[in-house]
């Protein structure tokens, strides 16, 4: 496996997890334990971080797709 395929496989599972990441609040967020003081403001926190890196990445991948001929694409 070449380097640029390894790196195209490491993005993809970043990417991967920032979306579990985001996905696990939202099933969190809609069973409801959140209401106690502050614990909703902090996990809706942690959704914005991590929607926050997601686009960061997505934004390295368009760059390295360009300089780096990647074949990798956001979806």
């Amino acid at each position: 496996m070449s380097n640029l395929e390894k790196l195209e496989q490491k993005l993809g599972e970043v990417l991967g997890l920032e979306m579990a990441a985001q996905k696990a609040v939202e099933e969190f967020s809609a069973k409801g334990p959140l209401d106690e003081a502050g614990v909703r403001t902090q996990v809706e926190g942690m959704k914005q971080e991590a929607n926050n890196h997601q686009k960061q990445i997505e934004e390295l991948v368009e760059t390295l797709s360009t300089s780096e001929g990647l074949d990798f694409k956001c979806v």
